[in-house]
């Protein structure tokens, strides 16, 4: 797969026979292509719609419905193409149209499944959709920096050797994508590799980081058979965690040449990869709890070495960068990497005659901003009460138990059984037990491409062997309720730091007549909170008692996937402590409340009173309303 700058492009391909096409008029493609002999070559210009697209897939040798024939190109030039959003489709698939607003991104599918050797992209392109290159026969692949990779957008590209990858915010890896002829990778800056992001790259030799990395996680390169050296160029804020490397028997080396602010280095076990000479540092490790590396005794001499000065002064811009940060860039873990670095990023600064006073202020404060080193209890029992208030909120509407696909759902399953004849909150318990054993909570499972209602779901994880989110999981009790008579909503429940922490948890709510209120069923943990006389809860009245000191108590069977036990302490207290603080619904609860065909919306989100939420929901101070008993029609 190759792609080269624009101006290497001009100067490397002058010399060629290339054709040239220019679309007047988006649609005219494939009359334009018509006029031409040799198509070998070819470059386009111009802004072409889903019917041009239609018909340069069918010179690259792909069809509307994916099939591959013989492609009459080789080198395929884009560099003054746009996209003109176009609702036609150009493909099988659903989603392979050209979206609004997406002038400059290459459309989902793009050039799947057609053979080209070559491909250069447009200028100015922001954008690499799913599937927009997977399946060619590209070989060589730089991608410009500003470039977002969606994921999947290279997936299967089996002959591809050479891949550059951008600089980004996040990397989440390679590992799903089928590049098993990939032979070297280089990466840009990045903020955050995520763990395993190089899993099962067999043809994998080398890697090297070119940028500045806010932090790489451990566990990074796994299964990669023939992997000798992964090469860091630049600096690094943070390097941690166990193995970075593993089962890669080949592994010779690995490399930092440039400064580090604090790291853990390990390496792969020697038994595993007999030829590993060790880690090799070629510039400064400000802090590490690792013996084996020696750290300088005086950082101003270790920042004279060549580059280093400027890599740190990198380093600390970066660190600014996220302290002001005002756009949500950063992962949360970021911020708080930062928080945690500021006395070592100030010695650096110093060094640097860099305004040391203003990088104190602005981490105090950012640590006032998110409440840096409060316990998540703390937090929630400093919130603002909440108030009355007279927002138009949209009625709650619960699916009767007569729809099509409830009735589908209980009869398949035969939930009347399941449910029981005893009262509702034992019926309410059963049903959620049930699904909890059913379907497992994977909470970095993707989401699935069904139609978001019970059984689709259902066979879908028992057909690929996966677990579901908190979310599907939720939904999927939801309707289990409804389908057996009893009202329940899901709830999106976050934290303060909702704009930076991307963690939330999703529960239930169904209605008891027996008590006359909601009560709380989680069937990710099987959890049923209850107040000290074994009355259930429903999420506002378990909030309120945090807030109070009041006693809670959780069923002692509460757990994650029979694996891992859970009490008051680390669900109550700390972890729905943290998620209790922004309580969403959806004002209709039933089948397909998400996703295709969904019927779901407007959402209406719980606050306290004076809390600033960006998202457009519609928002409410009054808990008694949010609380409210359903009206059923």
């Amino acid at each position: 797969m190759l792609f080269i700058g624009a101006a290497l492009c001009i100067n490397m391909f002058a010399s060629l026979a290339i054709t040239t096409v220019n679309v007047k008029k988006p649609g005219g493609l494939a009359t334009e292509l018509a006029k031409k002999n040799n198509l070998k070559e070819l470059k386009i210009k111009g802004a072409l719609n889903s019917a041009d697209i239609k018909a340069l897939r069918e010179v690259c040798g792909s069809d509307s419905m994916l099939d591959t024939h013989t492609s009459a190109v080789s080198l395929l030039n884009l560099r003054d193409v746009t996209f003109v959003p176009d609702t036609a489709l150009f493909g099988s698939n659903k989603t392979m149209f050209i979206n609004d607003n997406a002038e400059m991104e290459l459309p989902v599918g793009l050039l799947y499944g057609c053979p080209i050797d070559s491909i250069i992209l447009p200028k100015g392109l922001t954008k690499i959709n799913r599937w927009a290159l997977g399946r060619t026969g590209i070989r060589y692949l730089h991608i410009p920096n500003g470039v977002e990779m969606a994921p999947n957008s290279l997936m299967y590209d089996s002959l591809l050797v050479s891949l550059r990858l951008p600089a980004s915010n996040i990397i989440f890896g390679l590992n799903n994508q089928k590049l098993y002829s990939l032979r070297t990778l280089s990466i840009g800056s990045t903020d955050y590799v995520y763990s395993g992001a190089f899993t099962n790259l067999p043809a994998l030799e080398q890697v090297k980081f070119e940028g500045l990395i806010g932090h790489i996680d451990g566990y990074q390169f796994r299964e990669c058979p023939e992997l000798r050296r992964v090469i860091f160029n630049g600096p690094i804020v943070t390097n941690g965690g166990p193995d970075l490397v593993n089962n890669c028997p080949k592994m010779e080396e690995i490399i930092y040449n440039g400064f580090t602010v604090c790291g853990g280095f390990v390496g792969p076990d020697r038994k595993e990869s007999p030829n590993f000479k060790g880690s090799v540092f070629n510039g400064p490790v400000l802090y590490t709890n690792d013996s084996t590396v020696v750290m300088p005794t005086d950082v101003a001499e270790a920042l004279k070495k060549t580059g280093m000065r400027t890599q740190a002064d990198s380093i600390v811009n970066r660190h600014i960068s996220v302290l002001t940060d005002s756009n949500n860039r950063y992962d949360p873990f970021m911020r708080k990497m930062a928080l945690a670095l500021n006395d070592k990023v100030v010695i650096m600064a110093n060094i640097l005659d860099r305004d040391t006073a203003m990088i104190n202020q602005l981490a105090a404060k950012e640590k006032i901003r998110i409440d840096y080193g409060k316990t998540k209890l703390q937090v929630l029992q400093e919130s603002a009460p909440y108030r009355s208030d007279d927002v138009n909120l949209p009625a709650f509407r619960y699916t009767p138990s007569t729809d099509s696909l409830l009735a589908m759902t209980r009869q398949r399953f035969n939930l009347d059984s399941i449910a029981g004849n005893g009262d509702d909150l034992s019926r309410i318990k059963r049903l959620t037990y049930w699904l909890h054993d059913l379907i497992p909570h994977d909470g970095t499972s993707g989401w699935p491409e069904v139609p978001f209602h019970f059984c689709s779901l259902y066979d879908e994880a028992k057909a690929k062997n996966r677990g579901y989110n908190c979310r599907f999981l939720a939904m999927m009790l939801t309707e289990l309720l409804l389908a057996e008579n009893i009202p329940a909503r899901y709830l999106t429940c976050q934290s303060k730091q909702y704009d930076t922490d991307s963690d939330c948890h999703v529960i239930c709510v169904a209605w008891s007549k027996e008590l006359g209120k909601w009560v709380w069923a989680d069937p990710s943990f099987a959890a049923f909170p209850t107040d000290e006389n074994g009355t259930l809860l429903h999420p506002g009245e378990v909030r309120q008692r945090l807030i109070d000191n009041k006693p809670l108590l959780l069923n002692e069977d509460a757990n994650w996937n029979h694996k891992q036990a859970y009490n008051v302490d680390n669900y109550l207290k700390t972890y729905m402590a943290k998620n209790l603080y922004i309580i969403t619904a959806n004002s209709y609860n039933g089948p397909l409340a998400e996703g295709s065909g969904a019927k779901g919306k407007p959402y209406v989100t719980l606050i306290p009173e004076g809390f600033k939420y960006s998202r457009k929901e519609i928002l409410t101070t009054d808990s008694d309303r949010f609380w409210a008993a359903p009206t059923i029609k």
